[in-house]
């Protein structure tokens, strides 16, 4: 479960931005409806953790905001922290740490980027951060709260000099030997995490697996539709589970009308010599095949099969989402998605957030975080003023992330109409003569 993230120093953030999954206590409080505080409690996760006795989580998020205002990158920034902490174990000496700073200032593009995280995993809350430029990890430390109060676990840091300094803790000794292993370039968490023998792994391995399982990211939309889509995968049991599969094939049916079910079609590549007919000396090439998703369609005569790439970009979208957002629900992670409502009709995307507050998981923990542009979400009771963030481009040109409760909105107010006119901001600010030329070109006459 995500409870905090924040980032500082990239891409369009330059400032330090946070975004909480920690609930308003003032939406289901005791002057609540009793309607009210039913659907609070529909949105919310009540966990009783230690130090935190009194606080409940979101179970999903929006962020809102103008084209260029950095929404996306608030995405973009989770994944880009969750590759380099899955994949800087691998790192050699001299690669290079993926760094993308704040461009529009010559002090950011000379300072770290800084990443800060606080989630629950396995029982355990815990709290991590680092920070990084293009060559070496600046900081890094690791705590949990098993009882309520703070616990470091380890502390890394960089000299003056570029040496690496390890400060362990009696929870979580550090041997001279892994400080010495340990490059300028990899995380200590990445490299415990990925040598279970090491002393230490035991302490932090819950840590991992949230970055490892715990936290699904879908930061490109495009990627979505174009190579053949995990839900596939899924669908032809290669990876996931029944639970998966089952749910791929209820969500693709109950979003596009007429379709029954989607299956794989397995095709051997052109010139193939299959299992049976290859000699002594041949190449067995008898896994070398081709998938295809194919939907099938109810039609007048019984109806027909269509293969999904000549299908809407909406049911793409469905169906290449189905298998993350079941993957989250079975196993409780977080799921992050830049554009969930991309060719999507909003009553379709106000339907998939609301499977994340059925019910049946009242007692489990999956959460969704997503940008959207649709502010059909913001109506009725979808989303609550808490769970709505906005992004503005600030005087210096960097992201400003903030929650629309910020503003106070009234009870009633109608919240989707007053994000369009501008009343929270977060929306384009246009010209009236929004795309005509001051000069036309070529020195003719202007068009009209």
């Amino acid at each position: 479960m995500l409870i905090l993230f924040s980032v500082k120093n990239y891409r369009s953030i330059r400032a330090e931005q946070e975004l909480s999954l920690v609930a308003s206590q003032y939406y289901g409080g005791r002057n609540a409806s009793r309607d009210d505080q039913k659907n609070r409690d529909r949105q919310t996760i009540d966990k009783s953790l230690p130090g935190l006795s009194k606080k409940k989580y979101l179970r999903a998020v929006a962020i809102y905001g103008a084209n260029g205002s950095g929404k996306s990158n608030v995405v973009h920034a989770m994944a880009a922290m969750q590759r380099i902490i899955q994949g800087s174990a691998s790192y050699l000496p001299a690669d290079r740490i993926p760094y993308d700073p704040f461009a529009l200032d010559a002090e950011s593009k000379q300072s770290p980027t800084e990443y800060f995280v606080a989630f629950l995993w396995g029982g355990t809350r815990y709290e991590y951060e680092f920070s990084h430029d293009e060559q070496k990890i600046v900081f890094e430390q690791l705590s949990s709260f098993p009882k309520g109060q703070r616990r470091i676990l380890y502390r890394r840091s960089t000299s003056p000099e570029n040496q690496t300094e390890v400060s362990g803790s009696t929870y979580l000794p550090v041997s001279d030997t892994v400080a010495s292993m340990l490059n300028p370039n990899v995380l200590l968490l990445s490299f415990l995490y990925a040598h279970p023998g090491l002393r230490g792994y035991e302490e932090i391995s819950k840590a991992g697996e949230f970055f490892q399982n715990g936290l699904i990211i879908l930061d490109h939309v495009r990627d979505r539709w174009r190579e053949f889509p995990v839900s596939g995968e899924v669908l032809d049991g290669t990876i996931g589970s029944d639970y998966q599969r089952a749910l791929i094939q209820e969500m693709i049916r109950d979003s596009d009308v007429g379709i029954r079910s989607a299956r794989i079609v397995r095709r051997k590549k052109e010139g193939q010599i299959s299992r049976g007919d290859a000699g002594e000396n041949d190449v067995d090439l008898s896994e070398d095949v081709t998938k295809t998703i194919m939907l099938d369609h109810e039609g007048i005569e019984g109806g027909g099969e269509i293969n999904l790439a000549n299908e809407s970009l909406g049911t793409m979208q469905v169906f290449s989402l189905s298998s993350f957002i079941g993957e989250a629900l079975e196993h409780d992670a977080t799921l992050v998605v830049d554009e969930l409502d991309a060719s999507m009709h909003p009553i379709l995307a106000r339907q998939i957030v609301e499977m994340f507050e059925r019910p049946d998981l009242r007692d489990r923990s999956a959460q969704l975080v997503f940008t959207a542009h649709q502010p059909y979400l913001m109506s009725d009771s979808t989303l609550e003023r808490d769970q709505v963030w906005l992004t503005d481009k600030g005087s210096d040109g960097g992201t400003v992330l903030h929650p629309l409760s910020d503003y106070s909105p009234r009870k009633g107010e109608p919240i989707a109409q007053g994000y369009l006119l501008g009343r929270y901001a977060g929306v384009p600010v246009l010209p009236e003569d929004f795309g005509v030329p001051s000069t036309p070109h070529g020195g003719g006459d202007s068009i009209g």
